[in-house]
């Protein structure tokens, strides 16, 4: 039975680190400044209505 319990453990510790870097990564998009920052450099990387306005 001892050879069972790494099984169950490491899918816990797995679960638990995604848990983690979720909660980080809700953190981190909560910022307004930074989601703002992202959202302005997506738009200006990839709408092609604005490469059009910088091309003409």
């Amino acid at each position: 039975m001892p050879k069972g319990k790494p099984c169950i453990r490491i899918p816990l510790l797995n679960i638990c680190l995604l848990f983690v870097f979720y909660f980080l990564f809700l953190k981190f998009f909560t910022d307004e400044s930074f989601f703002k920052m992202l959202s302005s450099s997506l738009d200006s990387y990839h709408l092609p209505e604005f490469n059009w306005k910088y091309y003409r």
